[in-house]
């Protein structure tokens, strides 16, 4: 849902917390449970290997980054040993080897890893083109463009354009590049580098696609917000193209090797072509299922193509009449929220794809109307009253089911099509009373069982935007809200608010001891805190310098922790130390405790996972 890179930096503080305790190798307890959840991946960028086109890559913005077919897109495989979770914005073959361009920089494929190119930055890497001259180049952020004119093992940067986030680069000759840039328009240089003059068409503009035809190399095409352009003239003169494609983003173009055809890959209808040298457009959308951005394309032979989307990668062998989906293999499920019927061991999930259930051994179907065919970012069910959920949907506000998730009615006209609810909390003692969290937002509050809401943030600062939120069991008046500058305490059921500490840190997740309400932990960017005067005062109390992002504890006393990029950790003395549970270098959502049946359910960056605690 969020396009812009997140560039994310953990604050390594060293306090005189518990260390960290490393246990040896253990059998991981945890099992995939996801089965009948659909997946969901970004594509970025595909490549279909020149030797073998048989064998392609796919380069996404998820944390898997890279992946493989080896037989056309039927099933893929994670390529990502050595990529260290990160997003790939760009594939090339750069003659038989294969370069990569994330969001940490160049890296190249070497048979059985990733290797970086130490010679380019360690910055984002927005394209990887081949120029008009042969030489390959690559647009990077704020640290100019860089070149290569041997396949890539040695790169030099061309001067100019210092501090510009350059998106996209094509080159005539090694004198003659044209630059697009990230609100700063188009650039060209006609003296290799030495100076660079601004297009005046393109003043201010997000200019983030320049391609040449290889059909014919002084057609250039430039595509801003405004529109799709084209050159005849090796960029002397512009013109813009209409027939259809004139209100719609163009993410990448490819010129067909056996055609006059041309394909775009557009934000709004998908794949579109051009059989008339640009002048009218047709969709090409049959089998695009679910609407999303297309940002990638790859040709495989004259009736064979593939295309990234938002939503997936789909494959046409009839040149774009019908499309396939060919993702097996490919992403995970995209889970934002988990909630457990203690009665029965249902497992609810709030999928990117809409709201699941599954039984305690069984496979997850999805519940709910087609209103709610939409990314579910909460659920909630209230405590002493299983039949009663609560489900938020982004920017389609809440529903609830009063029958166990076989009905749903849509409450609370204050968010529909605004807001979305990012989290939800049910009164333990009347599940009449509900909370909300809002994205970018606060805390919103109903008593009438979602129909009536207002604002519940008197004491909040403006700029808040509330992480987590927990209500006491034993005492509903007690309430307590992670943010993103650090932890408020409500006593009288969220009406007014006054900061309990850990200012300047991001509160992923909160804890309150059933028993004793004074007793908080909280989840933080930095680690684990414990407070057992109502956050008046807090001490770490381990997972130092890694974010811990959810918080589960058991009957047996046991404690959990789920953390970004660290999986899961285990503590058997009341939180004193802490050892590794498996997940490895997963990021872990939320964490969901079964204690009836002796389970623990984990909603990772993967998927659903299941492990037993014996």
């Amino acid at each position: 849902m969020k396009w812009s890179v997140l560039l994310v930096t953990l604050g390594f503080l060293v306090a005189c917390a518990p260390p960290l305790v490393a246990p040896p190798a253990a059998a991981n307890p945890w099992l995939e449970f996801d089965n009948g959840l659909p997946t969901r991946t970004t594509a970025l960028a595909l490549a279909v290997d020149p030797r073998d086109p048989q064998k392609i890559f796919a380069g996404t913005f998820d944390t898997t980054g890279a992946y493989v077919s080896v037989d056309q897109a039927r099933a893929w495989r994670v390529l990502n040993a050595g990529l260290d979770r990160t997003p790939v914005l760009a594939l090339a073959f750069i003659g038989d080897t294969l370069f990569a361009g994330t969001t940490a920089g160049l890296e190249r494929w070497t048979g059985d890893h990733w290797s970086r190119v130490d010679s380019v930055p360690a910055v984002a890497i927005y394209s990887i083109t081949r120029g008009a001259d042969g030489a390959i180049y690559l647009s990077t952020d704020a640290r100019g463009i860089f070149t290569s004119a041997d396949s890539g093992s040695d790169w030099t940067r061309v001067p100019g354009l210092d501090g510009e986030i350059i998106l996209s680069v094509v080159a005539f000759d090694a004198q003659t590049l044209f630059v697009g840039t990230s609100g700063d328009g188009a650039f060209v240089t006609r003296d290799g580098g030495k100076t660079w003059r601004a297009i005046d068409l393109f003043r201010s503009q997000y200019v983030s696609l320049i391609a040449i035809d290889p059909r014919d190399h002084r057609s250039i095409y430039l595509r801003t917000r405004g529109g799709l352009f084209r050159s005849r003239d090796a960029g002397a003169t512009w013109q813009m193209l209409l027939g259809g494609i004139e209100t719609d983003i163009v993410h990448a173009l490819l010129f067909d090797e056996n055609s006059p055809r041309i394909y775009a890959a557009t934000g709004g209808h998908g794949v579109m072509a051009s059989d008339d040298d640009g002048a009218s457009w047709q969709s090409l959308a049959v089998g695009l299922a679910g609407g999303g951005a297309a940002l990638a394309l790859a040709q495989i032979d004259a009736r064979t193509f593939l295309v990234g989307m938002q939503n997936g990668i789909f494959i046409t062998r009839d040149a774009g009449q019908t499309w396939q989906p060919a993702d097996a293999g490919l992403g995970a499920p995209q889970i934002h929220a988990l909630a457990l019927n203690p009665q029965n061991g249902s497992l609810y999930a709030a999928t990117e794809d809409g709201l699941f259930r599954a039984g305690a051994r069984g496979a997850f179907e999805r519940i709910g109307g087609d209103e709610m065919r939409v990314p579910m970012l909460a659920v909630a069910i209230a405590p002493g009253n299983s039949q009663l959920i609560y489900a938020g949907a982004y920017h389609r506000g809440i529903f609830v089911s009063q029958d166990g998730g076989a009905a749903w009615t849509p409450v609370g006209d204050i968010f529909h099509l605004r807001l979305s609810p990012t989290g939800i909390a049910v009164d333990p003692q009347n599940g009449q009373n509900v909370f909300t969290r809002v994205l970018f937002e606060r805390i919103y509050k109903s008593t009438d069982g979602g129909n009536a809401w207002h604002s519940v943030w008197t004491g909040m600062p403006d700029t808040a935007e509330v992480e987590s939120m927990s209500i006491a069991p034993s005492d509903p008046t007690q309430m307590v809200a992670g943010t993103n500058d650090g932890v408020y305490y409500s006593q009288n059921a969220g009406e007014s608010w006054t900061p309990r500490g850990l200012a300047s840190l991001t509160i992923f997740a909160l804890w309150i001891d059933p028993r004793d309400p004074r007793t908080l932990f909280a989840g933080a960017t930095d680690g684990l805190y414990r407070s057992a005067d109502a956050g008046a005062t807090w001490t770490r109390v381990g997972l130092a310098s890694i974010s811990v992002t959810a918080l589960a504890r058991d009957a047996n006393g046991d404690f959990y922790a789920g953390t970004k990029y660290n999986g899961t950790w285990v503590s058997r003395d009341d939180a004193k130390t802490w050892t590794r549970w498996g997940l490895g270098d997963q990021s872990v959502i939320a964490l969901v405790v079964d204690d009836a049946r002796g389970a623990l359910y984990a909603a990772t960056t993967r998927g659903i996972f299941k492990a037993k605690d014996e």
